[in-house]
């Protein structure tokens, strides 16, 4: 073989060498490249925020209507103790329902009919723990009385079981506890 000859081979030689040589070294950056964002992607708190703060938080349906947020009353609201918590709105954007604090020291669940149906105050269902750990669950009418409470206070709880009588105009309650069975009769609001 003349030395020309080998010149040239050996020249490409070197050159196959280096293109080798920097696949090599591409093939390896992109592989750690690929492992290092899958590695990001496949941690499940990849994403995760340790800690927001905010004054409140709105979550929107797809049509942008606010469905829940969560927040503390404004100081002039028309409720019995300002509340911190979640309220949740129906499709129409009417408040169904909640669950917080109260400025009391209770703690409140609510669940409330949809505006226009039945009494204009619009609880009907309902747990609150208040401040003493009397705890209360209610179901209330359409008619704005309470239908059932279960309360439990102090070392005994009781069952009151209530009809209006619009005819009358009263209110009658059957209050049953361990030790009795007795009807109370008020006169309606």
């Amino acid at each position: 073989m003349e030395r020309h000859e080998f010149e040239v081979r050996l020249d490409r030689l070197e050159r196959r060498a280096r293109r080798g040589h920097l696949l090599a070294v591409s093939m390896f950056v992109l592989g750690a490249s690929l492992a290092l964002v899958g590695t990001s992607m496949a941690t499940p708190d990849a994403d995760v925020v340790k800690e927001l703060r905010t004054y409140k938080l709105t979550v929107l349906d797809s049509e942008g209507r606010t469905r829940v947020q969560i927040a503390e009353d404004a100081s002039d609201i028309g409720r019995n103790s300002r509340a911190t918590g979640m309220t949740i709105y129906d499709a129409k954007g009417d408040e169904r329902g909640g669950i917080g604090t109260m400025a009391d020291g209770s703690a409140v669940m609510a669940l409330d009919a949809p505006v226009g149906v039945g009494y204009k105050v619009r609880d009907r269902a309902g747990m609150r723990v208040a401040a003493d750990g009397t705890a209360l669950i209610t179901a209330l009418s359409n008619e704005g009385s309470f239908a059932a409470s279960l309360i439990a206070q102090g070392n005994q709880g009781r069952l009151e079981l209530s009809r209006k009588e619009a005819t009358k105009g009263e209110i009658s309650t059957r209050v049953l506890t361990f030790d009795t069975d007795a009807t109370k009769v008020e006169k309606a609001p």
